[in-house]
C-alpha cells in the first residue's frame, strides 16, 4: 500500500495530484500549517513518500530537528523537497541527513510543467540513495542577430543586440488522475513525553503535575507505560490512566493534551549501558521521538552526571535528547549544550511549566479552581 504525505500550497497540489497514485494520502495546506509542526506531527504516520514544498517555511530554526525525528521513526520513507533556492541552510541540512531527492523552483523564473516533470520524475526513481537536484527553472539563452555584411551596401547595417529567448526543456505528458482516499491527520494537539535517566528521580510526579496544570487548557489525559500502577488512584482534573507503550494510539484522538511517563527508559549493566538490551527499548525511544515536547528527569549526584554524560555521546541515546528539557533535583548547569535545557526543580513554577509546554499562551495565572489533586 502506497500512503504519500504532501506539504504544499492549494494551488502547485491542485497541478500535481494526478502525479501521485496513492492509496492512501494526506494533505496539508502550508497556508493553514505551519510546515514544522506538521512534520512533528507526521510521524504519528507511517509514509511512503513525503513531498514537501519549503517556500512556505515560516519556523526555520526547528526545522532540522523535525526533519530528524521524521526520519528516525520513518527510516524508509523517500523524501522529496521543493525549494525557492537550493542554497538555503534548510536544504544542506537535508542532505547532511540522508535526503537527496531536491526539486529547485525559484518563484521568478520557473516553468510549471517542469515543476511537474520534476516531481514525476522524482516519485518514479524513489530513493536512490545518490543527491539528485532537479531544476524547475526555464533556461535562458542569449543569443545575438547576426549584423548585415558590410560589403552589401543596399542594406542597411543593423546594430548587434541582445534577444533573450526563453526555452521549455521538459515536455509534458497528460496523465490520468488517479482516484485516491485521503485520511485524516492529528493536528493540534500536544503530546509530552516525560521520562527519566534514574528510577525515583520524580518523572511521575513532574507527570502527573504537568497534567493538572494543561487540564485548565482542554481535556488531558496522563498516561502511564513503566509498568506501575502509581497513577492508579490518582483523582484529578485529567484523567490518569495505566496502559502499555503499545497501546497508546488508542488515546491519542480522545484527548487535546496528553502526558505519557515512560519512567526510566535505560538498561543499565553497573555504570555503563546495557548495549545488547538497548533493542527491547526501542519501541520507548520510537515512541519518546513522536512526543511535541520532551522532558527528562535527573539526579545530580557524580555518578548520575556520569551516566547521563554517556547517554548523551551513544548514538542510540543521544538523540533522545535534541530539543530536550532535563528538569535537576539541585540547580547545577552541567551541560554546554544548546539543543538541552537546563532546569532546577526547586524552582520549577507553574509558569515556566507552562511556558515550556505551551508556549503559544502568554501571561500565564492559574485558575482559581479547587484543586482535586496537589503534588
Amino acid at each position: 500500500m502506497n500512503k504519500y504525505a504532501i506539504l504544499m500550497n492549494k494551488q502547485l497540489y491542485n497541478s500535481i495530484s494526478h502525479l501521485v497514485n496513492a492509496d492512501e494520502l494526506v494533505y496539508l495546506d502550508i497556508a493553514n500549517y505551519e510546515i514544522v509542526k506538521a512534520v512533528s506531527r507526521l510521524t504519528l504516520v507511517n509514509v511512503d513518500k513525503l513531498i514537501i514544498d519549503l517556500s512556505g517555511m515560516t519556523d526555520r530554526d526547528r526545522f532540522k530537528s523535525s526533519i530528524t525525528r521524521f526520519r528516525i521513526i520513518n527510516r524508509d520513507a523517500h523524501i522529496i523537497l521543493i525549494t525557492p533556492n537550493k542554497s538555503i541552510p534548510e536544504v544542506q541540512q537535508a542532505i547532511e541527513l540522508g535526503i537527496h531527492d531536491i526539486i529547485e523552483a525559484d518563484p521568478d523564473n520557473f516553468d510549471a510543467e517542469q515543476l511537474r516533470q520534476a516531481i514525476a520524475d522524482a516519485i518514479a526513481q524513489g530513493s536512490t540513495g545518490e543527491l539528485k537536484i532537479r531544476t524547475a527553472s526555464t533556461i535562458t539563452i542569449k543569443q545575438e542577430d547576426t549584423p548585415t555584411r558590410i560589403d552589401a551596401p543596399e542594406k542597411p547595417t543593423i546594430k548587434a543586440k541582445e534577444r533573450v529567448i526563453t526555452k521549455k526543456v521538459v515536455e509534458y505528458i497528460e496523465r490520468p488522475v488517479e482516484v485516491i482516499k485521503e485520511v485524516p491527520i492529528m493536528l493540534g494537539k500536544r503530546i509530552i513525553g516525560v521520562f527519566s535517566c534514574a528510577r525515583g528521580s520524580g518523572c511521575t510526579s513532574i507527570a502527573v503535575r504537568i497534567a493538572e496544570l494543561i487540564s485548565e487548557h482542554g481535556r488531558t489525559a496522563c498516561i502511564t507505560v513503566d509498568g506501575s500502577d502509581d497513577i492508579a488512584n490518582i483523582k484529578g482534573h485529567a484523567d490518569y490512566i495505566v496502559s502499555s507503550v503499545d497501546e497508546l494510539g488508542h488515546y491519542v484522538s480522545d484527548y487535546e493534551y496528553i502526558v505519557i511517563d515512560f519512567g526510566c527508559i535505560f538498561p543499565y549493566a553497573g555504570s555503563k549501558l546495557d548495549l545488547e538490551r538497548i533493542q527491547e527499548y526501542r519501541k520507548y525511544y520510537i515512541e519518546l521521538q513522536r512526543c511535541d515536547i520532551k522532558i527528562c528527569t535527573a539526579f545530580t549526584a557524580d555518578w548520575h552526571r556520569k551516566r547521563l554524560k554517556m547517554l548523551l555521546e551513544i548514538r542510540e541515546t543521544a538523540v533522545i535528547f535534541n530539543d530536550c528539557n532535563i528538569i535537576l533535583d539541585k540547580p547545577r548547569n552541567i551541560f554546554n549544550n544548546e539543543s538541552i535545557n537546563i532546569l532546577n526543580r526547586d524552582s520549577l513554577t507553574d509558569e515556566i511549566i507552562i511556558k515550556i509546554v505551551l508556549p503559544e499562551i502568554s501571561g500565564y495565572k492559574s485558575k482559581k479552581r479547587k484543586w482535586k489533586f496537589r503534588i
